[in-house]
């Protein structure tokens, strides 16, 4: 697996998110395609199409190492907040393709800020030659910590290769958070969020492997259930990561099918950790995001892998 290449908002000449339109393709442009300032784009991605504009564009992972799936970002939307992100297993030109995995229509749209206008929101980007986690706080400024009482106050968009252990065609997947209607690869619905938790069983330590998350449910599992103070020991210094995994869809639920690469689940009470705390581990680091489903009773922590 390629290495994972941290970018984020407070990087010297990083580039502004906003609810402004072409924000996002111009933050994923300068990413994995441009750089900016003194930091190089991680390899491996192409923008693909001369009539790319500044509101819709097409950029495409690794083919060599990896898929070479597209993922088209539409801001051409009635909102400038919001954006579509869709996944194709081929496409034709800027409009068109074929083996999309991601859902059609208006309940795909996902904001990058609570309002349309141009003031600088906050983002992290976790990014290798396959694969991309995008962590946008749209309500909140670039050196807020925001309320993770509240679903809202984040998104997460992923996109790219998940590591398969099938012989599959084709293992991409898109998936965001809240809200947003998705399909992973073969067109299986993806929910993702408090009321359908496709979340991990960190709450115990008998019930540390994650069910599901970024797709379906090998549940269902809702964190309304169960208590903070459920979760395992506290961070001690010493770390112990779950991997993410993929199941199949209902009804089989139980068939493992890989896991997504460059996240993982801190099996440690969540209030022992930190908003961005990064924990090193050898050549790789860990930047932690703790925060809740709606309460502080439904708290887990995402780590997002990196190196320096």
């Amino acid at each position: 697996m390629a290495v994972f290449k941290k970018f984020q908002c407070t990087d010297g000449n990083a580039p502004v998110l906003s609810g402004t339109r072409g924000a996002l393709i111009s933050l994923l442009r300068a990413c994995l395609i441009d750089g900016y300032g003194d930091v190089a784009p991680v390899q491996g991605w192409t923008l693909e199409f001369i009539n790319a504009t500044e509101d819709i564009a097409v950029f495409r992972n690794d083919p060599v190492d990896g898929t070479g799936a597209f993922l088209r970002i539409d801001e051409a939307t009635p909102d400038a907040k919001s954006y579509i992100a869709k996944g194709y297993e081929i496409m034709t030109d800027i409009d068109n393709g074929s083996g999309l995995f991601y859902e059609a229509g208006a309940s795909t749209y996902q904001n990058k800020s609570n309002f349309s206008n141009a003031d600088s929101r906050q983002w992290h980007l976790f990014a290798n030659n396959k694969m991309l986690h995008l962590f946008i706080l749209p309500a909140a400024g670039i050196d807020v910590i925001p309320n993770m009482s509240l679903s809202t106050d984040f998104r997460i968009y992923s996109f790219g290769d998940f590591a398969s252990y099938r012989a599959e065609p084709f293992p991409a997947f898109s998936c965001t958070s809240y809200p947003y209607s998705a399909y992973t690869y073969g067109l299986l619905p993806t929910n993702y969020n408090y009321s359908n938790a496709q979340t991990p069983r960190n709450y115990s330590l008998e019930a540390n492997t994650p069910q599901l998350i970024y797709s379906v449910i090998a549940g269902p599992i809702n964190l309304k259930w169960h208590e903070l103070q459920k979760n395992a020991v506290p961070y001690n210094g010493n770390l112990l990561l779950c991997p993410v995994w993929f199941f199949d869809a209902s009804p089989t639920y139980e068939k493992l099918r890989g896991r997504v690469e460059g996240v993982y689940i801190p099996c440690h009470h969540p209030e022992s950790l930190s908003w961005q705390q990064v924990i090193q581990d050898g050549q790789k680091s860990y930047m932690l995001f703790p925060f809740s489903f709606r309460t502080t009773y439904n708290q887990i922590n995402f780590a997002f892998e990196f190196e320096e």
